[in-house]
């Protein structure tokens, strides 16, 4: 690869993973003690101070080492501005997820709208300065005509999206997904791509949940999926394809008995960006 080609990647997969981390603190229909791996205390990890265990799939109890540092753990959780509830009992502190109201969803929108915008920017940025830098090498006489086009052709192929995605929504109808990311099975966070590539399935359910972001283009089928998936009395099977839905090569990731846990909204109206989903089960076929 070439070099200016190469910085540019590293830049724009540095920035995919920070867009990965800013959404892992999102809080997605339920809590995992990753969710606070951005507290500092004193500027050390909470874990310096406490130990972070899941009571259920909406509430964290820290346990705090010291007793003499509880008022400032507590004080540094708040700080995080997650919009979760913390109180305390005892020694320990309890962290609880929210009722989802609208108001809640509005944050959360919020919040992943800034962290896709800051991630697009760095992409966009890295790719703008590898043309750039192309366009001196070329002007310098650095590289051949041929080859400053075939780096060129390159450069607008980066973005931050991993892995291509399909939302399957029957009867041949598929919607283009920006990403599929946070996947929790368990209590275990994992990278979506790996995990379509290597999972083995279970003969035991695995509840969990995973966020899908939409693109700007989006099937109408897909919104009256998304009106079906919102109501919580309703549980559907869904399915994601990874990959070119017509191909033979494509992966399907079945999740059973799903709902939205949340919904992130950019604006007023009812049309999402992006849909976290709980699941009973999820298989890789």
């Amino acid at each position: 690869m070439e070099p200016n080609l190469r910085k540019a990647d590293a830049r724009m997969s540095a920035a995919v993973e920070a867009f990965k981390r800013d959404i892992s603190k999102i809080p997605a229909g339920r809590i995992g003690p990753m969710l606070l791996d951005g507290v500092r205390v004193d500027s050390a990890p909470l874990a310096a101070f406490a130990r972070t265990t899941v009571v259920d799939p909406r509430t964290l109890r820290v346990t705090v080492f010291d007793p003499s540092s509880q008022e400032d753990v507590e004080k540094a959780i708040e700080q995080m501005d997650l919009g979760l509830n913390v109180t305390s009992a005892g020694k320990d502190i309890y962290v609880r997820l929210p009722e989802v109201t609208q108001e809640v969803r509005a944050t959360y929108a919020e919040r992943i709208a800034g962290a896709a915008k800051k991630s697009r920017e760095a992409v966009q940025t890295a790719g703008r300065e590898a043309a750039g830098n192309l366009d001196a090498q070329l002007s310098a006489k650095a590289m051949s005509d041929d080859e400053a086009r075939r780096v060129r052709e390159q450069v607008p192929t980066r973005s931050i999206r991993m892995g291509t995605y399909h939302l399957d929504l029957g009867d041949a109808q598929t919607e283009e997904l920006d990403d599929v990311i946070h996947l929790l099975v368990g209590e275990a966070e994992h990278d979506v791509d790996a995990f379509v590539a290597s999972d083995q399935g279970s003969d035991e359910p695995r509840r969990g949940s995973l966020v899908i972001v939409r693109s700007d283009e989006r099937n109408a089928a897909a919104t009256r999926w998304v009106e079906a998936v919102e109501d919580l009395t309703t549980e559907q099977d869904v399915v994601i394809i990874a990959g070119d839905p017509a191909s033979p090569e494509a992966r399907r990731l079945h999740l059973t008995k799903a709902w939205a846990a949340t919904s992130f909204h950019e604006d007023e109206d009812d049309d999402p960006e992006a849909i976290a989903l709980a699941f009973a089960d999820i298989t890789v076929k």
